[in-house]
């Protein structure tokens, strides 16, 4: 590129277009917020990052950045997740702030490139990569962890684009839907350059291939266990499940599902919803012994959700002499004892206050949140059937989002699969009850190991090894679904590596950082 090439694209670059930015920003949030409603229209995330991609180019030095950030994520969060708002207003608004800060920093970010390099055009686009997918990686950590953004999530109705999930996980997904926005962008601007559209589709055609391919492939060397799961659909809505009146009923319905469950399938397994006993079992002991008088009639194990408290006291500033935890155990016919699970991943805000231990006055704050304890292990289950063992770890609720936690507990034991039970009745009939079930195909995909979701209102089904959800009940209906373990017994990549590729990102976000030091 020569010096005059140079010049005309730095003097187009820093052109302001103020009465374009807003448009520009409100169009990428409108479409990255409807790829996370349940209509199916994934293939929006293939281009909603050009008006972002034009944005960075053609605003440089905009000194209303970090507004336009907070203006990006106010809108996009205001499509995708309004229903935190039916659970927690205070939680809504308090994620509005929280997330609104974050982007506006991404988008601050992006002002340290200068437009003064012919490298500009490489490192522009290549900066904005790293940062998003480094911000994607590490919103699965800290006390506000909710990794609830990556734009993956965007091909839920894509099955075949998902199947690279086993090699890279979310990180993947997100680079090559990033690449291809930004290779129609190329060809948009560079005077609709045939040459770039060519390459958009040929990767998305080879793309679409692999994975129908990979899904034959997984199909073939799947094996179908004689092992059946039931999972108990109870319905009891939000407002009615914890009122002691409503215990007994609760009980009569998981009673009367479990019977009906037995006589028609069989099952080797009984799954429960989390809570769904909602009483604290192991300190009210009729409650215990009235299911396991179920288990004993059934001759069947149950798994189940209920609360759990000890006494003592923990922190300091802490109101309740009792520590609470949100808990979960199978139960027997043989009454062997096995160690309870208790959540280990907390809903900030929702079940816990951040930063507790750091600042006692905020037990004092009182929005509603329940303030558990967290878990400080996984627990790994195992069921004898046919002479064979089967190990199954729980995922209560959350858990489910978090791919590190599920890799993490899959290469050190080699799950057969995993157990998700949740509590969908906080979100009534809103599309957040669709984000939260489909993550079961995600977590499966990236691990190969089904996921058996018993959820109160629903969604429940189970997954096989290539993803595909099975036997979806409806919401609100007070039913049961029983279905085959299916497993494929190799490691996937992710398990094996999986935290590589987050991490070059997060090098290159720094690496790129310390080149604006030195103006490229």
């Amino acid at each position: 590129m020569n010096k005059n090439k140079i010049s005309n694209f730095a003097d187009s670059t820093t052109s302001p277009l103020p009465h374009h930015s807003i448009l520009l920003i409100l169009t990428s949030a409108v479409l990255l917020g409807l790829t996370r409603l349940s209509v199916k229209l994934d293939m929006l995330s293939f281009v909603a990052f050009i008006p972002l991609f034009y944005y960075f180019t053609k605003q440089h030095n905009n000194k209303k950045r970090f507004l336009h950030g907070i203006l990006f994520s106010s809108v996009y969060l205001l499509i995708s997740i309004h229903w935190i708002s039916i659970v927690t207003m205070g939680g809504f608004i308090g994620i509005l702030v929280l997330f609104g800060a974050i982007f506006g920093g991404i988008f601050c970010l992006m002002n340290l490139l200068k437009p003064n390099t012919s490298r500009y055009w490489i490192y522009n686009p290549l900066f904005f990569i790293c940062i998003w997918l480094s911000f994607e990686f590490l919103t699965n950590f800290t006390e506000f962890s909710y990794p609830w953004f990556c734009i993956a999530y965007g091909l839920k109705n894509s099955l075949p684009f998902l199947q690279i999930l086993d090699i890279g996980g979310m990180t993947l997904v997100g680079l090559f839907i990033l690449l291809i926005n930004y290779l129609f962008y190329k060809g948009i601007t560079d005077n609709f350059n045939r040459r770039y559209f060519y390459m958009s589709f040929s990767f998305l055609i080879i793309w679409f291939v692999f994975g129908n391919l990979r899904i034959m492939q997984i199909n073939n060397m799947a094996q179908v266990q004689d092992f059946k799961i039931s999972m108990i659909q109870g319905s009891i809505r939000q407002e009615l499940k914890f009122e002691d009146t409503m215990l007994d009923s609760t009980f009569v319905i998981y009673e009367e599902l479990s019977r009906q469950a037995v006589k028609k399938d069989n099952p080797n397994l009984i799954i429960f919803p989390e809570s769904a006993l909602p009483t604290y079992l192991y300190i009210w002991r009729e409650n215990y012994y009235r299911l396991m008088t179920l288990v004993l009639e059934l001759n069947k194990p149950i798994f189940t959700g209920f609360l759990d408290a000890e006494e003592g006291v923990k922190h300091s500033g802490q109101l309740s002499p009792f520590l609470y935890y949100n808990a979960a155990n199978l139960f027997t016919p043989d009454t062997h004892t096995f160690q309870r699970y208790y959540k280990n991943i907390l809903v900030p805000f929702g079940e816990r206050f951040p930063f507790l231990h750091y600042i006692p006055i905020l037990w004092k704050a009182d929005f509603g949140q329940a303030n558990f304890e967290r878990g400080e292990s996984s627990v790994i289950y195992n069921i004898m059937s046919n002479n064979k063992n089967y190990k199954f770890a729980p995922l209560i609720c959350f858990e489910i989002a978090f791919p590190y936690y599920l890799r993490k507990n899959d290469k050190e034991h080699k799950i057969d699969f995993w157990v998700n039970i949740t509590n969908d009745a906080w979100f009534e009939k809103s599309i957040g009850t669709h984000q939260h079930a489909v993550m079961a195909s995600f977590r499966t995909i990236e691990t190969r190991t089904p996921v058996f979701r018993t959820a109160n209102t629903g969604y429940t089904f189970y997954t096989t090894p290539d993803g595909k959800i099975q036997q979806m009940t409806d919401l609100f209906d007070t039913t049961f679904v029983t279905g085959n373990l299916s497993t494929y017994n190799k490691t996937t990549i992710f398990v094996k590596y999986g935290y590589l590729l987050p991490y070059i990102f997060i090098l290159g976000t720094i690496y790129l950082l310390i080149m604006t030091r030195r103006k490229l």
